[in-house]
């Protein structure tokens, strides 16, 4: 009796469908994935096309999707799309579009703070009188005079029509035959690309107007056709028959311009998932590292230097993965930016630990690594994960190339000696000055400021040869420039207060930290508070009357007052370490 109740309750577990409860999540993908797309000017597997676009709708890299009765379940993005696409009634029904702002949220009318009301559905959205009202005014305003709450309800706009790109329910596909509906831009038209003139790969219902042989046509039309039926009656062996004569269909097509080594190799790094991987091992690192400070133990050392390297070895092969694929350095956007960084961080404290064996080094180094890369990956929306193209003047500059990855390396070990500071603070609020631990992180983050200085100068001095290249003078006085110099600046009179005897232990810790909040307005600051050439800010808040006060993100709010409260928290009880005789933080009374 117990053994039928045990395979009862195993039958159940077994039968639970983790992928959305589409009934297809059995179904071999694999011709499908390395399918060649054209998006906009990049050539890409179908498997990064369906990926970028369902989370550009949801907001998610690894979406949910709602089920009633229980909480949402994970789901391939790839699987997402085609049961989109081959599912529209559902598609519209189902609240997957993201609506990111509560005020944007409140403007159509719902509840701010609700989860239910993060996301909406297709219909909701075309049913909406409000949201109807609003969208028809704001396309008639600049873009430049939307607040941020505005903005993101064009940009819910966006997602709907995205949503409708690919079930086929906007309008202009009203004459279409269900089964040639949506879908992506895989098919080539027959014209091959020529330098200069735009070139745009269609969908399956372009196809008949290419001008290719009836042949050619009707058997890529045929297997598209077959691939869905085999999708709606749930026929496994009929779909992975249909994906593969249309992959060879396609190819008799003749396209060009894509590489198929470098499509597949794409599909092989996005199954991979080394950034995430590297992102856990991170995690247990830190944890390891933290028992190894606590019990002195050689065997917790290695314990925890070991998931470093090898979380290090993952962010190093992905790192070079997507600069093949791209074709490229990592320069392109500020997710490239991040995930390049924390590589150098982790590269950084690993080989201060071998050198310098302190823990702490490895603990601070892993920590900075897991948070940025959680960050990268946590955020698409705000920081899309995709592989882009260069804009213009950014594309074949060998300068560029070499300016950008030495800066934002530099920042690597900056921050390093930042995180340093405040571990420092923190411990000298319930030690003494002359605990060896404290000493320890001290001189660590002395000596590891020098190295990010040096790079942080470099930098600047490739960042205006670059300038004089594409611009003609070489500083201009950008807030990115100023903003670099200062930082500079900041940490040298560190690195000379520290080496002339002004400084001591409490007053680097506290320059450190100066220095940080420093680098982080040079970098994320600068990027969306400031107008200027290597901004992402534009004038759209400003015009709208947001002050720079509101645009200031909360965690940057609380990342003020969590150093002040440190800092705070340090001097005090330097003072009364001091038996009460104020002290010029400097180390002398």
């Amino acid at each position: 009796m117990i053994r039928r109740i045990v395979v009862a309750l195993l039958a159940c577990v077994l039968s639970v469908d983790v992928s959305g409860q589409i009934p297809q999540a059995s179904f071999d993908l694999s011709e499908l994935r390395r399918l060649p797309v054209l998006d906009g000017n990049r050539y890409k597997p179908f498997d990064a096309y369906a990926r970028d676009w369902v989370t550009a709708i949801t907001g998610e890299l690894t979406p949910k999707r709602p089920v009633p009765g229980s909480a949402p379940a994970k789901i391939d993005p790839l699987l997402y799309y085609l049961d989109w696409m081959w599912n529209p009634n559902a598609a519209r029904a189902e609240s997957c579009i993201l609506v990111d702002t509560p005020g944007a949220r409140t403007m159509m009318g719902l509840a701010p703070d609700k989860i239910e009301s993060q996301r909406v559905s297709y219909d909701f959205l075309t049913g909406n009188a409000e949201y109807n009202r609003l969208n028809a005014e704001l396309r008639r305003r600049p873009g430049a005079s939307l607040n941020k709450d505005e903005t993101e309800l064009r940009q819910v706009t966006d997602r709907k029509n995205r949503l409708g790109e690919i079930a086929g329910l906007n309008p202009g596909w009203e004459n279409v035959p269900d089964e040639f509906r949506g879908g992506p831009t895989f098919v080539p038209p027959k014209a091959q690309p020529v330098v200069g003139e735009e070139y745009h790969w269609g969908t399956i219902a372009n196809l008949p107007n290419f001008g290719y042989p009836a042949e050619k046509t009707d058997a890529v039309l045929a297997a598209w056709k077959r691939l869905g039926t085999a999708w709606k009656a749930v026929d496994a062996g009929a779909f992975t028959s249909a994906a593969k004569d249309l992959r060879i269909a396609v190819d008799t097509l003749g396209a060009r311009g894509y590489k198929q080594e470098l499509i597949d190799r794409e599909v092989r790094f996005l199954a991979a998932n080394p950034f995430s991987h590297a992102s856990w091992l991170y995690t247990l690192s830190i944890i390891l590292g933290i028992v190894a400070i606590a019990w002195r133990n050689r065997v917790f050392h290695v314990a925890a230097v070991l998931p470093s390297i090898v979380g290090l070895g993952y962010h190093a092969w992905g790192l070079a993965e997507r600069t093949a694929i791209s074709e490229r350095a990592m320069i392109g956007n500020i997710y490239e930016s991040l995930i390049f960084v924390s590589a150098v961080t982790v590269f950084i404290a690993v080989v201060c630990e071998a050198w310098w064996k302190s823990r702490w080094f490895l603990v601070v180094g892993a920590l900075l690594g897991m948070v940025a890369l959680k960050v990268a990956l946590e955020h698409p929306t705000f920081m899309p994960p995709g592989i882009s193209t260069l804009q213009p003047v950014l594309i074949n500059n060998f300068w560029i190339h070499i300016h950008v990855p030495v800066i934002v390396a530099s920042y690597a070990p900056l921050a390093l000696a930042a995180v340093l500071a405040n571990v420092w603070l923190v411990m000298r609020t319930f030690r003494p000055e002359s605990c060896p631990q404290l000493r320890e992180v001290a001189r660590i983050q002395s000596w590891i400021v020098a190295p990010g200085v040096i790079l942080l100068f470099a930098g600047l001095i490739l960042g205006g040869i670059w300038a004089d290249q594409s611009w003609g003078r070489f500083w201009g006085w950008d807030p990115k420039e100023t903003w670099g110099l200062i930082t500079m600046l900041v940490f040298v009179i560190v690195i000379h207060g520290r080496w002339v005897g002004w400084l001591r232990d409490f007053g680097v810790s506290i320059g450190n930290v100066l220095g940080g909040a420093s680098l982080l307005f040079t970098y994320y600051g600068v990027n969306f508070f400031l107008s200027g050439l290597h901004s992402y800010a534009g004038a759209g808040d400003s015009a709208a009357g947001v002050s720079i006060w509101q645009k200031v993100p909360g965690w940057m709010w609380a990342y003020v007052v969590i150093q002040i409260v440190i800092v705070a928290a340090a001097t005090i009880r330097s003072k009364a370490a001091d038996g009460g005789v104020a002290s010029d933080g400097l180390g002398r009374a």
